[in-house]
């Protein structure tokens, strides 16, 4: 536990700038990337995926998601594993290949793909859908309920972030004006909660989102492609 703690610190010293999911069966890259170590935990990945971990395809195509220079020549063959473990029912494969068809403008396949990964119970689709039903290109596709539906599952599967996003929801007053004042109170206090625990647990999945129209990096020190 006390390793856990200083690897996510030292996490944020050495660049870090969004939480990333790493699963706990990846440890060993969680200490790679706490180092700032890109290039080395994206080598690791590749050799893990060809072994055929599911979790070590996924987290590799998110890596070259967010920074296509990681993947070099052989992206299309990251690409391809991941697809390989989202059809292997890997919730967090599905994710990012649902992100990634998004990317390209796919919005059948991206809607297709993050379904199948709620329906995996991978908290962060759940909560994109949450967010989804209440952000929709029109006024008239709006779903508050199947939206606080999907926040709901998120936050009872442990997802911090649904609950900052639902809060938000309420202080907009997209679930009528009886929740207005519940996210006047609660909305502020749910990002102080996130920014605590994305501080402490940056690789947890609790505070894992894909960030939707930014091009950041994963770390400061990646060049972006």
């Amino acid at each position: 536990m006390f390793k856990d703690f200083f690897i996510n610190r030292k996490a944020w010293r050495n660049g870090l700038v969004l939480p990333i999911y790493v699963p706990v069966d990846l440890r060993n890259i969680r200490i790679l990337l706490s180092e700032g170590q890109l290039e080395e935990a994206a080598a690791v990945l590749w050799r893990l995926s060809s072994l055929g971990s599911d979790s070590a395809s996924a987290l590799l195509a998110y890596l070259c998601l967010r920074d296509g220079n990681l993947c070099g020549p052989d992206r299309a063959a990251v690409a391809e594993r991941c697809r390989e473990s989202a059809n292997r029912r890997n919730g967090f494969a599905q994710f990012v290949l649902a992100w990634s068809e998004h990317e390209k403008g796919n919005n059948k396949q991206f809607n297709y793909w993050l379904n199948e990964s709620a329906k995996q119970h991978f908290s962060p689709a759940m909560g994109d859908l949450g967010r989804i039903f209440i952000s929709p290109a029109t006024e008239d596709q709006r779903r508050p309920k199947l939206s606080k539906r999907f926040f709901s599952l998120a936050v009872r599967n442990g997802h911090m972030l649904s609950i900052v996003m639902f809060m938000h929801g309420c202080w907009r007053g997209t679930f009528g004006s009886g929740f207005r004042l519940i996210g006047i109170v609660g909305w502020p206090l749910s990002i102080l909660l996130a920014w605590i625990m994305m501080w402490f647990r940056p690789f947890g999945l609790s505070v894992f989102a894909y960030p939707m129209g930014s091009s950041r990096p994963l770390f400061k020190t990646v060049t972006k492609p």
